[in-house]
C-alpha cells in the first residue's frame, strides 16, 4: 500500500522529538513526534511518525512504519555512493509516484533527504537528526 500524502503548496519547518531504538543488529528505528509551522501562514500541524532504517552491506534501506513493524512501507533502497553518502540510484514507484532520496551521516547527525514526484504530488523533506 502506499502512502497518501496531502498536497501542500506552503513550506513548512519542523521541530521534533526523537526517540531512538536499536534492538537488533543493523536496524535503526526512529520515532517522531512533532510539529510542522507553515512559512508563511504559521499555522501548526502535529504530527507523528516512523522511520526505520535497515543497514546492510552498502545499502540502507528506509521504510515508514505507519502501519506497525510488521508492516512495513519500503519508501526507498539507499546504495552506498562515498563512505558517509547513500543514495537511490533508482526511483522507488508506487502507483504513479516515485520516491527517491539520499542520506549523509556521521557520528554526529543523520541528514536525510528526499522528494515524492507524481502527476499530483511534488514534495521534498530534509530532515536533519543531531544528538
Amino acid at each position: 500500500m502506499c502512502r497518501q500524502i496531502p498536497p501542500s503548496h506552503e513550506p513548512r519547518k519542523g521541530v521534533v522529538d526523537v526517540k531512538i531504538l536499536q534492538d537488533e543488529e543493523g536496524v535503526l528505528t526512529l520515532f517522531e513526534k512533532g510539529t510542522w509551522v507553515g512559512t508563511n501562514s504559521r499555522q501548526e500541524i502535529s504530527f507523528t511518525n516512523t522511520l526505520r532504517f535497515r543497514f546492510a552491506e552498502n545499502k540502507i534501506i528506509l521504510e515508514h512504519l505507519r502501519f506497525g513493524k510488521n508492516h512495513p512501507e519500503l519508501l526507498f533502497e539507499l546504495e552506498q555512493i562515498e563512505p558517509h553518502l547513500f543514495r537511490s540510484l533508482k526511483p522507488y514507484l508506487c502507483k504513479e509516484d516515485t520516491y527517491t532520496g539520499s542520506v549523509l551521516f556521521d557520528e554526529h547527525y543523520i541528514h536525510l533527504d528526499w522528494q515524492v514526484k507524481g502527476p499530483r504530488k511534488s514534495a521534498s523533506y530534509r530532515v536533519v537528526y543531531t544528538s
